[in-house]
């Protein structure tokens, strides 16, 4: 197969968004006790609602301004020029300015989110790809100096950073044994010493589907380069001819293909440790399915002639990633059920969303029970980054539809459907029809509501930090995170089409 023809599928957990949608999936659509119905719309206590819908101009041009600000500070994350990590090394990527010496949110800021995460990282450098893309079609980025070659220097020092990484001795192993699962790293590249959640093993597996899409963005944009075939060689996956080799992405996958059944691992909040095996009905499903879309991109592209890595790609593609159904695509009626779910619990948790009908947008937070304040054990609060996963996988799934010119609707999805449209109905409803059209323009009217209520807390030149208070819309948490940055990128990306932003 050529690069040209590669593509990585979009399954649930190869987009920012769709993180919280795996925590829990199906658990939070069976978990009734927890749902409430969803209450009358009426006039908010602390926010007001526009009463007049906003003009296509307007939100575009909202959304595009908040893309271009997203990217400056999410830049202003990567070591060792950018504005918040001007003290750390190359290629390392903070998770937050947020320090015990730089904490200006007192009490309401955390103070332990200067360190580098592998999953944090990941996620980031995919969002940066979707930037670097439209730098190289000459769109407006925002960042000062636009042009993609500085986007490129980022990325492959994030690359160098992780090769050093994998290679590091830590708590959770070395790199014959455990190491690659090491969640977190001091700034300066070394190893965190103290008692964490390990291992965290989605982390290897985001962090190869970054660098898996920029070895391919690298050979589309530049197919025959031979600069570019040496630097993916050398640097992202040695070909089978070099199999002592060390190289980001085929040493990020041999470790996921050897552990995902085999050891336990937090999930992407740090909170819970799961059981190894799936078969034995254990694992978390954003790590199992982050593990799967990884092997399953690994597979395709270990056939490229290139790397030639027939051993690989017939070990992972047929004993560990199985069938491709779309049974957890974002467009799946499980999905729709999810969402529609989540929306109907945090409706009636968050006081902030007290007002607002499901048709208005609701905040989205992490789980509805969820205890952790930003700073310690308290009250949950919704994210920027989950209420940006509901949108992104409403866009994703408006962008399916239309790929495919029919909508199918199900027993299932239904209830989602029926928000937007009452007169939805179970079926395939071709394009052209009443129904298709109201489905497309549901799901995007939907997403874009999630993002206004995102909008209407942000702080100035668009900042976003990690939490917004249930009850006042005041941020608080972790102070610039990188994730909510990225995560609104990702949408921008799912917004304008761009399923997969990079291929």
């Amino acid at each position: 197969m050529s690069a040209h023809s590669l593509q990585i599928r979009n399954s649930i957990p190869l987009t920012v968004g769709a993180v919280t949608l795996a925590l829990g999936g199906a658990a939070w659509y069976l978990r009734s006790s927890i749902l409430r119905s969803p209450r009358n719309s009426r006039t908010s206590h602390f926010l007001t609602k526009s009463t007049s819908a906003r003009s296509k101009a307007q939100t575009e041009s909202q959304a595009h301004q908040l893309a271009l600000t997203s990217l400056t500070w999410l830049v202003a994350a990567f070591g060792p020029d950018g504005r918040h990590a001007n003290d750390t090394a190359a290629g390392c990527m903070i998770a937050s300015p947020s320090r015990p010496e730089d904490r200006p949110g007192g009490k309401d800021e955390n103070e332990s989110y200067y360190f580098q995460w592998s999953r944090d990282s990941g996620l980031c450098a995919r969002a940066l790809l979707g930037a670097l893309v439209r730098a190289e079609e000459g769109h407006q980025i925002g960042i000062e100096n636009e042009e993609a070659q500085d986007l490129h220097e980022i990325f492959r020092n994030f690359v160098e950073m992780s090769i050093k990484l994998q290679s590091l001795p830590n708590p959770s192993g070395t790199y014959e044994a455990g190491g690659l699962g090491e969640p977190k790293f001091n700034v300066d590249g070394s190893a965190f010493q103290a008692s964490w959640g390990r291992p965290q093993n989605d982390g290897p597996a985001l962090r190869a589907l970054a660098a898996l899409r920029y070895a391919i963005f690298l050979q589309n944009t530049r197919p025959g380069s031979k600069e570019v075939d040496a630097y993916i060689s050398d640097r992202l996956w040695a070909p089978a001819s070099a199999p002592s080799s060390r190289t980001l992405i085929r040493d990020d996958l041999d470790y996921v293909a050897r552990v995902w059944e085999t050891e336990n691992s937090f999930e992407l909040w740090e909170e819970v440790e799961a059981a190894s095996s799936p078969l034995d009905g254990g694992g978390h499903f954003h790590v199992l399915m982050s593990q799967k879309g990884a092997l399953e991109a690994g597979a395709a592209f270990a056939k490229t002639p290139l790397i030639a890595d027939e051993g690989r790609s017939q070990s992972w593609d047929g004993h560990y990633v199985g069938n491709h159904s779309d049974v957890w695509s974002p467009w799946s009626e499980r999905a729709a059920a999810t969402l529609y779910r989540a929306l109907i619990a945090f409706q009636s948790v968050y006081k902030i969303n007290e007002g607002y009908s499901l048709e208005d947008g609701i905040l989205v937070g992490r789980y509805p029970e969820d205890v952790y304040n930003g700073v310690e054990q308290s009250i949950g609060h919704p994210w920027f980054l989950t209420t940006h996963a509901t949108a992104e996988l409403l866009y994703i799934t408006a962008t399916h539809w239309l790929a495919i010119h029919h909508v199918e609707i199900t027993a299932i999805s239904l209830p989602l459907y029926k928000l937007f449209d009452p007169h939805a109905k179970v079926g395939k409803h071709e394009q052209g029809s009443s129904g298709f059209r109201n489905a497309i323009r549901g799901l995007r009217a939907l997403a874009d509501k999630q993002l206004e209520r995102c909008r209407e807390v942000l702080l100035a030149e668009g900042r976003m930090d990690e939490q917004i208070e249930r009850f006042t819309g005041k941020q608080r948490g972790a102070r610039h995170l990188s994730w909510s940055y990225a995560s609104y990128l990702s949408c921008y990306d799912a917004r304008h089409g761009r399923e997969n932003p990079v291929l």
